[in-house]
């Protein structure tokens, strides 16, 4: 051809493709037809062109259809980061000419890869080809193949090992989830976007509830008691002293006596049970109402909150050490209403106005009780101000496992959990997840058709996922990358990249692990110990009582006896005020062991080696019943230790009450000397309740499936247990619409399958398939359930 001439391109009618199948098409028709030949279960991959791209337009260009096709293609996880790579196989207008040209077959003539042929090669190639820069040149060689094609025409890709699409949204309507087979939420691996929920909406109610107690209408009521204790305190002191005394006293045996040596403190006992139980329940709810915050300091430390007290007997200050002025502040208040019982049991005393005796008021008592009162009623209100239409997070109250279960199922916030089944302290807890900031409330994905769910998760941070590639259990972490360190191969079930996997193994199964755990004050030494003073005391009060008939003939007070003109008398208020705080002091600990049986029966029962049903482990809310209600629903469940234990606290509240009246001081006209005397009826009581309280010391004994790995007063030793459990998977905890939903859900599977399905504590194989110490359901692994033997019963 001469120089300068042009040249002519001529286009052949062969058939005959110059690849090694047989198919064919022309570059115009694979520009226009080809994407439309889509087959959902593959993906398709198209070779660029093997020659040098030309920054300048030369005669071997020619025009083509003016619209550029574009392509999006799922890389396989296992070669390659997750991405969508746009392939754009015709720039501006122009196609470039070249000795191979890819062409796509038609629907008809497509067909499966070739055998033995690896599609790795072709993937790098590809990535390496469509990702370099314009200006450079492209490689020439193609990676060679094992078959002895020249080139590949068009690589078909089959969709497998690949991560699935989001699912279609979910119907608003409520669905009755199936028993059964466990259920795998697969959200996006999109970060989690805290919403508002819809306003009235029924399934996506406002998360602002509150238990009945902590209600304004119930705040309110416990005000009134409290302004109405004020106000018969002002009475008393007001009046006995503008009218010599209150009235006329005759005996000690009588009515009166009752009215003014018992009623009291029986008055005062009824609104300390009130106020404790207040203190109680609001406890229990700040890690979730903090942790529905805006507040990230506050949501940071939710979960190391304590969601009952070490003890009754000391103040709760540890709120202020979390951001919580307010609530620290009326927890200490409310230890302080414990007071008020010895307090008012030494109200009223005796005193001689020229030719009788009459009852007057102790007027330094009556107006620190009034002081306490006005404190414990500003307390209340600061309470009712602070939860007054505030978000809690709550859609119903958090009373048992199962509904911690509801709240972790589709949480993204578990990962730093790793392990921690195992911890000792709360220090490390305290130092794995210090920089956690969990919000609890409602959810979306960046893919708005995932929906929305409630749950309790990390704002940013993406979900977890679990993907199933070449036989291995591949765990997304983090924007949906798979993270390469776990490795888990189905058939040998063992980890392949973590260190800490065999010594992990090996501390869930140590029985000084697994039992380590119990309130020191139930430890053995202890008990031995509080058995032998319980009834050391007890034989010690009875004979010093009845020796010489000390108590009916009375003895003498070594303090000077006649009350002043404010009606204060030092030995009647020593031996009303001293005995009820010794007996106050005997209720706050039995009510410290009886709270902490509640908490761990469900875990007893877990422990059992044949499991529980829901109903008697994860169902259980003894936690939140109230003292009237505990030993009624205990002795229906079974549980005759958590019945007697709480029927025991509630008949130890009488003695604060009968020690406060129990002693008097009479004046003996014979001897012309002040003795103190006791009230012989009430006397029998308070000894006879004595050692009910000394006796049942030999009751709380607790088994040794009542001991754990570590303490569970914090969400965060809670969730050690389930963090990798499968019930987080369990299609009966998926996003029920209320609590009586869940509990229906839970109770009519266990009637309709043929045995009552039951939960287990103990050694689980988890989620990421490796195993875990922790709750899981007692079908699904009963071999390696651990098996206790009678020893392990006691």
């Amino acid at each position: 051809m001469a120089k300068g001439s042009r040249p002519e391109i001529f286009k052949s009618l062969s058939k005959q493709s110059i690849a090694a199948t047989d198919e064919y098409q022309s570059c115009g028709d694979y520009a226009t037809d080809g994407s439309s030949l889509e087959d959902p279960a593959t993906v398709r991959w198209s070779t660029p062109p093997s020659q040098p791209r030309s920054t300048q337009a030369t005669p071997e260009i020619l025009q083509i259809s003016p619209s550029p096709t574009s392509r999006r293609v799922w890389v396989d996880s296992t070669t390659t980061s997750p991405a969508i790579i746009e392939a754009t196989e015709a720039r501006g207008t122009q196609c470039q000419l070249s000795p191979v040209i890819p062409v796509a077959a038609t629907e008809a003539d497509l067909s499966p890869p070739t055998p033995g042929v690896d599609d790795t090669p072709y993937i790098h190639y590809a990535i390496e080809q469509i990702t370099r820069d314009a200006s450079e040149p492209r490689s020439r060689r193609l990676p060679t193949v094992a078959n002895n094609s020249t080139c590949p025409v068009e690589r078909i890709v089959p969709a497998v090992n690949l991560v699935p699409p989001p699912p279609p949204p979910k119907p608003v309507g409520p669905s009755r989830p199936s028993s059964g087979a466990p259920f795998i939420s697969q959200r996006d691996s999109q970060t989690l976007i805290p919403i508002d929920p819809p306003r009235n909406s029924s399934r996506y109610p406002q998360l602002t509830f509150l238990p009945a107690i902590l209600r304004l209408p119930s705040l309110i009521f416990l005000i009134f008691l409290c302004l109405l204790m004020i106000a018969g305190l002002l009475f008393c002191a007001i009046r006995s002293r503008r009218h010599s005394g209150l009235w006329d006293y005759t005996d000690f045996r009588g009515g009166r006596y009752f009215l003014f040596g018992f009623l009291p403190q029986i008055l005062a006992s009824l609104i300390v049970l009130y106020v404790l139980s207040v203190k109680l329940t609001l406890m229990r709810l700040m890690p979730f109402i903090s942790m529905a915050s805006d507040s990230v300091k506050l949501r940071s430390n939710a979960l190391l909150l304590s969601m009952r007290p070490t003890s009754l007997i000391l103040p709760q200050v540890g709120y202020y050490k979390r951001s919580h002025p307010i609530i620290a502040s009326c927890l200490v208040i409310f230890w302080l209403s414990v007071f008020t019982i010895p307090l008012q049991s030494s109200l009223f005393q005796v005193r001689w106005f020229q030719t009788r005796w009459r009852w007057v008021t102790a007027e330094g008592v009556a107006w620190t009780l009034v002081a306490l009162y006005i404190i414990i009623t500003l307390a209340l209100m600061m309470l009712a101000s602070f939860l007054f239409r505030r978000r809690t997070g709550l859609k119903w109250d958090p009373t048992s496992l199962a509904d911690l279960i509801v709240l972790l199922q589709q949480s993204n916030s578990l990962q730093d959990y790793e392990g921690a089944e195992t911890f000792r302290f709360r220090r490390e807890f305290r130092d794995r997840l210090n920089l956690r900031s969990e919000r609890l409330g409602y959810w979306r994905t960046r893919e708005s058709r995932a929906g929305i769910f409630y749950a309790i998760g990390e704002e940013g941070a993406p979900t977890r996922r679990y993907s199933l590639q070449q036989g291995k259990i591949k765990k997304y972490p983090l924007g949906g990358e798979v993270d390469s360190r776990v490795d888990l191969d189905l058939e040998s079930q063992q980890s392949q990249g973590h260190g800490s996997t065999g010594r992990l193994s090996a501390r869930i199964r140590s029985p000084l692990v697994r039992y380590r755990f119990i309130p020191w004050y139930l430890r053995d030494t202890y008990l031995f110990a509080w058995i032998a003073i319980a009834i050391l005391l007890l034989i010690a009060f009875v004979v010093v009582s009845f020796v010489h008939h000390a108590v009916r003939q009375g003895f003498l007070p070594r303090l000077d006896a006649p009350p002043n003109g404010a009606g204060f008398s030092p030995p009647g208020f020593l031996y009303s005020f001293l005995p009820s705080l010794i007996g106050l002091a005997l209720f706050l600990s039995w009510y410290t062991i009886d709270i902490n049986f509640r908490a761990l029966q469900p875990f007893a029962d877990l422990s059992d080696p044949s499991g529980a049903p829901a109903e008697k482990s994860l169902l259980l809310d003894y936690t939140s019943c109230l003292l009237i209600e505990v030993s009624a629903k205990a002795v229906a469940a079974g549980h005759w230790k958590v019945a007697w234990i709480s029927f025991v606290t509630l008949l130890s509240i009488i003695l604060p009450i009968l020690g406060g009246g129990v002693f008097w001081a009479i004046y003996f006209p014979q001897e012309r000397e002040v003795r103190m005397v006791a009230q012989m009826p009430a006397f029998g009581a308070l000894v006879a309740f004595l050692v009910i309280y000394a006796l049942s010391f030999l009751f709380i004994w607790p088994r040794r499936m009542r001991y754990l790995p570590h303490d569970t007063r914090t969400l965060a030793e809670f969730t050690s247990f389930l963090y990798q459990s499968p019930l987080l998977r369990d299609r009966s905890f998926y996003e029920p619409l209320s609590k009586t939903d869940l509990v229906t859900r839970l109770v009519s599977l266990a009637s309709e399958e043929k045995e009552s399905r039951r939960y287990y504590f103990g050694i689980y194989h988890g989620l990421d398939r490796k195993d875990h110490l922790g709750i899981d359901w007692f079908q699904r692994h009963q071999s390696e359930v651990p098996r206790a033997d009678k020893s392990e019963k006691r």
